[in-house]
């Protein structure tokens, strides 16, 4: 979560989730820690989005990572690290809606 406020740029930030997605792909990174890292990128978009956003565009990486999750929720059921996945994916629908009026 710390690295999110570092990161200044957006390939970077969209870079390390596809790196998390692709670990997870091969079985060798679980999905809680890329539903930790999705709760962090959300939070810090949230954060910023009053002052115009921030260089390292976590929505964007949120977006991606969120589509990833929503796939393995759809093909593994019910998995108790994606109990939350709904919640957030609706804050980033808000987060988009608010940008976007």
């Amino acid at each position: 979560e710390n690295l999110v406020g570092v990161w200044i740029c957006p390939h970077d930030t969209l870079g390390l989730v596809r790196v998390l997605c692709n670990l997870n792909d091969s079985r060798k990174l679980a999905v809680l820690p890329l539903m930790k890292v999705l709760e962090a990128l959300v939070r810090k978009a949230e954060e910023s989005a009053p002052q115009g956003g921030t260089t390292c565009d976590p929505a964007a990486a949120a977006r991606e990572l969120a589509t990833h999750l929503e796939k393995i929720r759809t093909r593994s059921g019910h998995l108790m690290a994606l109990q939350s996945l709904p919640n957030l994916q609706q804050r980033l629908e808000d987060l988009a809606e608010t940008g976007s009026s």
